[in-house]
């Protein structure tokens, strides 16, 4: 089978969930035998509008980069871009384009790709098809409701089109609703991660999808496996983060529950990230208090990871909304407990190894890791609950069945 992988980024500029998730089928769909290619965008658009021909570990992969005047292509089209991405449905003659993104590309990719004659995946890994800042959020800590008007939708962007007027943009907003929408029903199937992003999306009125197909993914890392937690300190208890430094992440709830604990000084947080937002960072320092906070920096692999479950006693994910979370898949299977917000997909993966919070409630927050710190031996029954995390080996299967299907059908 020939497979084409469209990403919004797949290079080194930055690593997160999607790109994952892509370099994980990548590596199992070649080991199976099947010829694999990607076509990405660019984080960048500032630059000359060029395309790179390159490579990724064996695999081909063009990369487009936007002008300036591209920065809302993957939004309101671009014609050079789809040109683009019909020389690459051409030259590499893919029986399955699995579209995951259209950021930093253009709003179409799906319909060439039909004309083309190759059968479409969509893999919805955010709410881009319903809000162009990816997460239905009006600033970073409050999230938007689903039937919020087109006009509110526009405030939150202006400024960013050049001195387009807040009428204009609600039009431009329709029409880029409109042609997303076109995309999702030209696909021969649309999937997402989670039932929680499924009803997300299909509660937004303007969302017409109707098939919709649940398939949780996993982590890239099939080699995680349980390992034994630290030897206990008693009056201390250790957390790990390592799920990003954004304020959509919640670190600042985490930090605010802590430090306005009694006992602030008996927890050490083990924060992994690149702290590239100096701002958020700053307001991070600010609130930590008496807390230990041990800020560890970027890591990759899963060497790292088993350094973190051998050091912490648990891992804390209070994210104020989280379409998935490979993060907390990645802590379950390496044996820790973990404590997660209810906005968003982890509750339904948790089971027995993680207590569910409400989300952006440090004072609930709060209560539960106090309980912890007192009660060490509920982490050990936490450690031996079930939980629904599952690695990319264990996704592989149901995904090629519905590859296999498509083109049977």
């Amino acid at each position: 089978m020939r497979i084409l992988h469209v990403c919004h980024l797949f290079s080194a500029e930055l690593e997160g969930g999607v790109q994952s998730y892509v370099s994980g089928l990548l590596d199992h769909q070649r080991a199976a035998g099947h010829e694999v290619c990607v076509l990405s965008g660019s984080l960048s658009y500032d630059g000359p509008a060029t395309v790179d021909e390159g490579g990724c570990d064996g695999v081909p992969v063009t990369t487009i980069h936007r002008a300036p005047e591209e920065r809302w292509s993957a939004d309101l089209g671009s014609e050079r871009i789809g040109a683009v991405v019909e020389k690459a449905l051409a030259a590499f003659r893919p029986d399955v384009c699995h579209v995951h993104h259209w950021q930093g590309l253009t709003n179409d990719i799906v319909r060439r790709a039909v004309a083309y004659g190759a059968r479409v995946v969509v893999t919805l890994h955010d709410l881009f098809t319903t809000c162009p800042l990816f997460f239905r959020m009006r600033v970073d800590t409050e999230s938007c409701p689903s039937e919020l008007p087109l006009g509110e939708c526009a405030k939150c962007l202006l400024g960013g089109l050049g001195g387009v007027g807040a009428v204009e943009l609600k039009a431009l907003l329709a029409e880029r609703h409109e042609q997303l929408q076109q995309e999702l029903d030209a696909a021969s199937a649309v999937t997402t991660m989670s039932a929680y992003m499924r009803d997300r999306l299909s509660a937004v009125p303007y969302f017409r999808r109707q098939a919709i197909q649940v398939l949780p993914i996993g982590v890239m890392h099939d080699e995680l496996e349980s390992v034994d937690p630290p030897a206990p300190e008693p009056g201390r208890l250790r957390i790990a983060n390592w799920a990003g430094i954004a304020p959509r992440k919640g670190l600042h709830v985490l930090l605010e529950a802590l430090a306005g604990s009694a006992h602030a000084s008996a927890f050490e947080v083990h924060v992994h990230g690149h702290e590239d937002n100096r701002e958020y960072v700053r307001d991070l320092r600010r609130l930590q208090g008496d807390v230990d906070v041990r800020w560890r920096g970027p890591f990759t692999g899963a060497t790292s990871l088993l350094e973190v479950a051998a050091t912490c006693d648990l891992a804390v994910f209070p994210s104020l909304e989280e379409p998935y979370g490979l993060a907390q898949d990645e802590a379950m299977l390496l044996g820790m407990p973990v404590v997660v917000a209810d906005q968003g997909a982890p509750p339904e993966r948790v089971g027995g190894r993680g207590i569910v919070v409400p989300v952006d409630d440090p004072k609930a927050l709060r209560a539960v890791l106090e309980r912890l710190l007192v009660a060490p031996e509920e982490l050990g029954g936490l450690r031996e609950g079930p939980c629904g995390a599952r690695r990319i080996r264990e996704h592989l299967p149901e995904l090629m069945d519905l590859y296999g299907r498509l083109l049977n059908a």
